[in-house]
């Protein structure tokens, strides 16, 4: 039975502002189009969940002008839904998926401020709506707590981010898209493209823990903690599930095989094979769990009947400290099976300042976030 809809709906629009908010404040390119890929799965959720509000609303107040504006801002967000939107977020974030070279980049610039601030109008109209329509059990949405300006200067920290202006190498799938990043074309054989998404993930994850690192010292604020865990937790996933299984059928991206399939067709087959295959036991029961009753109902999905209080960082059925060690650990089986063949060593390093680089050639090209 659905639960507590006006309360998901208000939390799906203000996690998407603090998400945005997040972003604005980041200053390195490659960090806030990684991390704003969770305001798509916060869009995605409530082009879901919204259509089951309106229709509550209009089984009580068929006729208001208030469920006229309500069934039109509805029918605006669906149809941005629909025709960009979902496709981006699928493609992105929630599943390693190969993509054409094309789609990579057009997908990875839509992510700029201009696109978001529209969105970000669009869902200030929802809301402000719904608070009329319904002032009983719809609170307005959380407003955006600003980021700390010593929590930017703390990730300029060299042993952090690192100044922002630094050119880097970074083996991720939309790389050579990003700006200030030397990194590799995706697509040149199947194994170095599957590789290059997995690596792609792992760099997600761990820069994400980066920028977690000041935000979880000192809890500052407490819901930018919880929205990181949500992608590092949703990426993670993608992650065991690219390397074992392979993304599952979808309508974004070609089926593709694991990466243990992918390694196995190598000249003289991948002698880390075994590395990875033999560390599958480590995801345990309590991993579908995550998967489950975490990922798929409260971070890639919101689930229309669990109650909202569940959502919360400390009532997740995770032990973070357990997280962190599977990561950890997983990091380390894969660091140590790519050592084993030419094709894949040079690949699993984090991002990595290029000596000496003062700006890259194709730079002028790209789109940062702040562009229009």
């Amino acid at each position: 039975m659905p639960t507590d809809i006006p309360n998901k709906v208000a939390r799906l629009i203000g996690d998407y502002w603090a998400v945005f908010s997040l972003v604005d404040a980041i200053e390195h390119e490659l960090e806030r189009r990684i991390v704003a890929r969770l305001a798509l799965m916060k869009l995605d959720a409530l082009a879901n969940i919204l259509p089951v509000y309106k229709n509550i609303l209009k089984s009580t107040s068929p006729t208001s002008l208030s469920i006229q504006k309500l069934e039109n801002l509805n029918k605006q967000l669906v149809q941005d839904h629909q025709t960009g939107i979902k496709a981006i977020r699928h493609s992105l974030a929630g599943h390693g998926l190969h993509l054409p070279s094309t789609d990579i980049g057009d997908y990875w610039l839509f992510m700029k401020r201009s696109a978001f601030q529209i969105l970000s109008d669009d869902l200030k109209e929802i809301d402000a709506t719904l608070v009329n329509l319904d002032p009983t059990n719809y609170s307005a949405a959380n407003q955006v707590l600003a980021v700390p300006r010593n929590l930017v200067d703390d990730w300029r920290n060299p042993e952090i981010l690192g100044d922002p202006t630094t050119i880097r190498s970074a083996f991720v799938y939309a790389g050579m898209w990003t700006p200030g990043i030397v990194s590799l074309v995706p697509g040149n054989t199947t194994p170095q493209d599957i590789t290059l998404r997995v690596v792609g993930l792992m760099t997600y994850i761990r820069q994400m823990r980066t920028i977690n690192a000041p935000i979880q010292f000192n809890f500052r604020p407490e819901i930018y903690r919880r929205l990181i865990y949500e992608l590092i937790l949703a990426d993670f996933i993608a992650l065991e599930e690219l390397v074992y299984t392979g993304p599952p059928l979808n309508n974004y991206g070609p089926t593709t095989t694991s990466l243990l399939q992918e390694w196995g067709t190598l000249s003289g087959s991948h002698p880390g094979l075994n590395i990875i295959q033999n560390f599958r036991g480590n995801f345990s029961s309590d991993f579908l769990v995550w998967k489950q009753e975490v990922r798929n109902k409260m971070i890639s999905h919101v689930d229309q009947n669990i109650p909202v209080s569940t959502m919360e960082l400390d009532q997740w059925p995770i032990r973070l400290n357990d997280l962190e060690s599977l990561i950890d650990e997983f990091y380390q089986c894969l660091h140590e099976a790519s050592k084993h063949h030419v094709t894949t060593r040079f690949l699993f390093v984090p991002p990595t300042g290029v000596k000496d680089a003062l700006a890259l050639a194709h730079d002028d090209s790209l789109l940062t976030w702040d562009d229009t």
